[in-house]
């Protein structure tokens, strides 16, 4: 297939990604083929994430008993530091639910595909799903060594990004009264983006996509990536849609394919 440009991709709605992510619960249940992909993704992921969330809550709680160390004394510095630990003890919950529910889904997918032995899950579960449902093979521009060290380093600069992003949109925090609904609407798009542009990048990939040619192409379908992220921020149902992500990345792909293929064939 000749490389087309991501300006070209066809673009997409909302609607289309979503259904494909609520698609890809059930499709998962019916292919005991990637039954076996998930409960791995589920258990090397849960606990890598499970200790990150301990070592940061830990170190919290070390931050809190030396703001009160300091707060016992006498003196100015002394009723700073103990206000400072009853306001932060306070919105340490907070910010913790914050993360859980913003921070948390867009970062699983990536870490999926940064941690190599998942990488390799997520890109089977992708190839799978894909021919399954398109009734083709995943295009694949380069061999599976090179697709998956293209991939790794993808997912590095997407979550250096979206660090980069996050911090910017959690200082509107410090706007009065309007800066905290912004801050939370911005992120949850950020998050929603994040998310489906992970879930769909092994076809990206396919398609001879490096990372800035990726952006190009998450901006041309960002709404149909917005739906294909949705999921993940909704309750009970984000721990099915976290996991089977990658399955409805690939059944929105092979939607997309077609169209796709057609644009190969008149360039």
């Amino acid at each position: 297939m000749p490389y087309i440009p991501p300006s070209s991709l066809p673009k997409s709605h909302v609607e289309d990604g979503l259904r494909c992510a609520l698609r890809s619960v059930f499709f998962t249940l019916r292919t005991p083929s990637l039954l076996g992909y998930v409960l791995l993704a589920l258990v090397i992921n849960g606990l890598l994430l499970g200790a990150l969330v301990w070592w940061g809550w830990s170190y919290n709680g070390e931050f809190v008993q030396w703001l009160q160390s300091v707060g016992a004394g006498k003196g100015f510095w002394a009723g700073v530091a103990q206000m400072i630990a009853n306001f932060w003890s306070l919105i340490s919950i907070g910010l913790l639910v914050v993360v859980m529910l913003f921070v948390v889904p867009p970062l699983f997918p990536i870490l999926l595909n940064l941690n190599p032995i998942t990488a390799i899950l997520a890109m089977k579960m992708f190839e799978v799903t894909f021919e399954k449902a398109a009734g083709i093979k995943l295009p694949q521009e380069k061999s599976f060594l090179t697709s998956l060290l293209l991939s790794l380093w993808t997912e590095l600069l997407k979550i250096l990004q979206f660090a980069f992003w996050a911090c910017l949109l959690l200082a509107l925090n410090l706007i009065p009264a309007v800066g905290s609904v912004l801050s939370g609407l911005l992120m949850l798009i950020l998050g929603l983006q994040f998310a489906g542009w992970s879930y769909i990048t092994p076809y990206y990939e396919g398609l001879g996509y490096g990372f800035l040619s990726q952006r190009r192409a998450m901006r041309q379908q960002r709404f149909a990536l917005w739906g294909l992220g949705a999921l993940s921020f909704v309750p009970v149902l984000n721990v099915l849609a976290i996991l089977t992500g990658p399955v409805g990345g690939a059944l929105l792909a092979a939607e997309l394919h077609p169209a796709i293929h057609s644009i190969a064939d008149d360039m």
